[in-house]
């Protein structure tokens, strides 16, 4: 029987250890990262039954989709 309490328990937002290395990855803002770390754990943990490492792939994950933004020209930082 799965446990109720650990349903309703959500994961505290992504500290500055993980948005600071994303947004310094490509030089992005720190929203941008924030924002694309958070859509990102939304997805895996809606998809995962395993939650370990969402974290983990959620970063992959925004560093994947950042070297797509810089491909394509997006300018990451507001002069």
């Amino acid at each position: 029987m799965p446990n109720a309490t650990a349903a309703m328990h959500r994961p505290p937002p992504p500290d500055e250890a993980i948005v600071t290395p994303l947004s310094n990855h490509m030089d992005n803002t720190p929203d941008l990262a924030k924002q694309l770390f958070d859509e990102e754990v939304a997805v895996l943990e809606a998809q995962a039954t395993i939650k370990t490492f969402i974290e983990v792939i959620a970063t992959r994950r925004v560093k994947q989709r950042l070297r797509k933004l810089s491909k394509a020209g997006f300018a990451q930082r507001a002069v």
